[in-house]
């Protein structure tokens, strides 16, 4: 059987699983979305009201390391990616909360957004804080961290940025560096 690129399907760094939405969530949702958080369709130059140097954390999980680093560094503007709508809405609940402007928020795939959104030389660090390790052997090829990610990275950063990364699952990082 013959298939061509577009029919084979992609492999993908992470499993979306989502709870049940509670009721805050669900009429909260829109208006801090709104706010907070954009889409591939949205304009990358407009997100911000200001020219500041742009973090990106792909992974935040619950939020609690970029929200904390929004608030110690409000001379940077904050890209977190996510595919979890629940910590991602926690995340902008306690932004709201905190009046914190400086940070916007995707749920999806952080090589999509790499690709199809952020501009070349854009970013002025990345963090990316305990990706899945996918242990076992066969699921190694879904690990995020890659020479191909690493390469789209590359693209992304401004000369001299740092990338920041941590996990705590030895074999993956012996594979990282």
């Amino acid at each position: 059987i013959a298939m061509n690129e577009n029919q084979l399907r992609k492999i993908r760094s992470f499993v979306r699983r989502e709870g049940r939405k509670n009721q805050e969530h669900s009429e909260r949702w829109p208006a801090l979305w709104g706010k907070y958080g954009f889409d591939l369709e949205d304009c990358f130059s407009e997100l911000f009201s200001n020219k500041a140097p742009i973090i990106l954390e792909i992974g935040f999980g619950d939020g609690a390391n970029l929200l904390a680093q929004a608030k110690e560094h409000s001379q940077y503007n904050f890209i977190g990616i996510d595919v979890y709508r629940t910590g991602a809405f926690k995340l902008m609940r306690h932004l709201d909360s905190n009046n914190i402007n400086n940070v916007r928020v995707a749920c999806s795939d952080a090589v999509e957004i790499l690709n199809d959104f952020i501009p070349d030389n854009a970013l002025a660090k990345v963090f990316v804080f305990f990706p899945d390790p996918w242990q076992k052997k066969r699921h190694h090829k879904r690990r995020l961290l890659q020479s191909s990610f690493f390469e789209l990275v590359w693209k992304k950063i401004e000369a001299q940025a740092d990338v920041f990364i941590a996990t705590d699952w030895q074999n993956y990082a012996d594979g990282i560096g």
